[in-house]
């Protein structure tokens, strides 16, 4: 088993956006991605290096910022087949919860890869 981040506290960061200043923003963003990181790291003893954006929330400053703090890829909430060419700081990703279900889930990874964009 792996467990990755998904920030320190799953902040919405639209709303931080715009409650905070330009600085303080970018040192929220980079203190939610590196106390994630320590707190995980030091409970499972093991690399940390992805990231689930909170509520699918990210734009081209977050990944930068991402990337800064030496994470290698990180996943949204767009729900369909990874195609060539995405970014690898912008994964899509499914969202599976206890509504999905057994048959739900069976259906997700079942999915025939041809199904899939190129």
């Amino acid at each position: 088993m792996d467990v990755q981040s998904h920030t320190y506290w799953h902040p919405n960061f639209k709303h931080e956006r715009a409650r905070r200043t330009s600085t303080d923003y970018v040192q929220f963003v980079r203190q939610q991605l590196d106390m994630s990181r320590k707190r995980i790291g030091a409970q499972t003893h093991r690399p940390v290096n992805l990231l689930a954006w909170p509520f699918g929330i990210y734009d081209d400053q977050s990944t930068a910022l991402a990337s800064h703090e030496r994470y290698i890829a990180t996943f949204t909430l767009e729900a369909r087949a990874l195609r060539r060419g995405d970014s690898r700081f912008a994964l899509p990703r499914f969202l599976v919860v206890e509504a999905t279900g057994i048959g739900g889930f069976a259906r997700l990874i079942a999915e025939p890869i041809g199904h899939a964009s190129p």
